[in-house]
């Protein structure tokens, strides 16, 4: 990703996902991270996401934002979750 997302003037909102990746998980990672940005960029109001990960630690952090309050209306939530 170069670019960060294009946000208007606040007020905005922002939904922020962190995570630790493992080499265990990484196809599931990988399958669960795209169905985030696709349901993200479903949402009205979606201005962009950013994305960063330590390839030593595994952390990372994604940061979606949003012109509309609309991800607290989102029924499933807005990120999967799979334990």
């Amino acid at each position: 990703m170069s670019q960060l997302a294009d946000t208007p003037k606040p007020p905005y909102w922002a939904v922020i996902f962190a995570s630790v990746r493992t080499e265990a998980d990484a196809d599931h990672y990988s399958q669960t991270a795209d169905e985030m940005m696709a349901l993200a960029a479903e949402q009205p109001g979606y201005l962009g996401v950013e994305s960063v990960h330590d390839a030593e630690t595994g952390a990372g952090i994604t940061v979606s934002s949003s012109s509309s309050s609309s991800y607290d209306d989102c029924p499933a939530g807005l990120f999967p979750r799979r334990f």
